[in-house]
């Protein structure tokens, strides 16, 4: 390494979930120092006998560069709790992430999700931008997209800025300027899905039994959702487990509709035994309308706009990431009465801010939903509630038909 290069210094935070946790964290900090040149501070290699535990935590954050702060059920927990060294070190991070000026000292893990699909997070650091690490097993792209953040090296930078435009000129353009989102010097492939797209990437046939294609979820504002590879092993059983890649993906669970597709053709691309033309393989896709796209060699791919097919969905997708949850056999088999009262508050809340947001106010269809909605009551039972959940489940699923209908004949 060259001498002039600062050297990041990174300290993990975790806690010791179980014993496979901590032997993962060891990995991880393994991989940082010997592999990616970083600095790290863990407690199972710095922390000796007879030391101050608190004064190491506290002198530990306060010396980084980074902290990494991996978030898994357990630290969730300990951490709104304040128990252990966990809640020690919360009670230490919680004014330096408020008074960190540079916004960029800490990284969030999040390790874990909720029934609801909902990323695990402490409350002190509910507000910040995760990385999501949810399969231990799978995290090259994960890992790369860490030690970019702890490096300070952007994966994405914005375009050289232009001149002042002129104004004068009755022919001035005011159409959104396109983004150059990839550009890399290999064959890649765009799917396009109603909140986000797929990238994917090694597509072109190798020889080695390492070669694996990369997929990675973006969102359309380019900001990169997870990712993960697949090689030989990973394809063999996905006629049953189609639902495990998704997941993987971080895909909403209410778009799995249009995935099915494009991680079929990732099957076929992996199961090729020697070179193909993939152009003429999309263009196949493409005959049956998929929004699918191929970008040879070095040809930039500009960042993709939400299709118009695709409108009707985008803009109710968080209604129906709601009609799925109602749908979830764990919501409908909660046994704690407290706990469903809490769900119930949550879930009328939500459904009134999106439909308010996605068909307006002056939309007779939300009045009908605002009807159901204020039939909750906080003395319902377990049976009432159920019901409750039902009628909401019937009338949303009323309403995005009409709205469709509406919006198809507009189309």
């Amino acid at each position: 390494m060259e001498k002039d290069v600062k050297v990041p210094k990174v300290f993990i935070s975790y806690s010791w979930s179980s014993e496979a946790h901590k032997q993962w964290v060891l990995e991880l900090a393994n991989r940082l120092e010997a592999k990616s040149g970083v600095e790290v501070i863990l407690d199972r290699w710095h922390l000796k006998i007879g030391h101050d535990r608190y004064k190491f935590m506290e002198e530990s954050i306060r010396q980084a560069d980074k902290v990494i702060v991996i978030c898994d059920k357990t630290y969730c927990e300990k951490a709104n709790n304040r128990v252990g060294g966990v809640g020690s070190e919360t009670i230490i991070l919680t004014p330096e992430i408020y008074e960190d000026t540079k916004q960029d000292k800490f990284i969030p893990i999040a390790m874990e999700s909720s029934v609801d699909n909902q990323l695990l997070l402490p409350d002190f650091i509910k507000s910040r931008l995760v990385l999501p690490i949810l399969d231990k097993e799978d995290f090259e792209k994960q890992y790369e997209d860490l030690i970019h953040l702890i490096w300070d090296e952007p994966r994405l930078t914005p375009p050289k800025r232009g001149s002042k435009p002129d104004f004068k000129s009755s022919n001035e353009r005011n159409d959104d300027y396109d983004i150059v989102f990839d550009k890399s010097n290999s064959e890649r492939i765009i799917w396009l899905l109603p909140r986000g797209f797929l990238l994917l990437k090694d597509i072109t046939y190798q020889t080695h039994d390492s070669w694996a294609i990369t997929v990675h979820y973006f969102n359309y504002n380019g900001e990169w959702q997870h990712g993960t590879h697949y090689h030989d092993s990973y394809y063999r059983d996905w006629d049953r487990n189609m639902e495990v890649q998704f997941k993987k993906l971080s895909i909403p669970k209410a778009d799995w509709l249009w995935c099915r597709a494009p991680l079929n053709l990732v099957r076929d691309l992996r199961d090729a035994t020697t070179i193909i033309d993939i152009a003429k393989v999309i263009q196949k896709e493409q005959q049956c309308d998929y929004p699918v796209y191929y970008y040879g060699p070095q040809v930039p791919i500009l960042l993709p706009k939400v299709p118009s097919d695709y409108h009707f969905y985008f803009k109710n997708g968080k209604l129906r990431d709601i009609l799925e949850y109602l749908n979830n056999k764990q919501l409908k088999n909660e046994t704690d009465l407290n706990e469903l009262h809490s769900n119930a508050l949550t879930i009328r809340q939500s459904t009134y801010i999106e439909c308010l947001k996605f068909l307006g106010e002056k939309n007779p269809l939300f009045h009908f939903v605002k009807e159901v909605l204020d039939e909750y009551d906080k003395s319902f039972s377990f049976d009432d509630l159920i019901i409750w959940f039902g009628r909401i489940e019937n009338i949303l699923s009323s309403t995005l038909s009409h709205a469709y209908n509406d919006w198809n004949l507009k189309n």
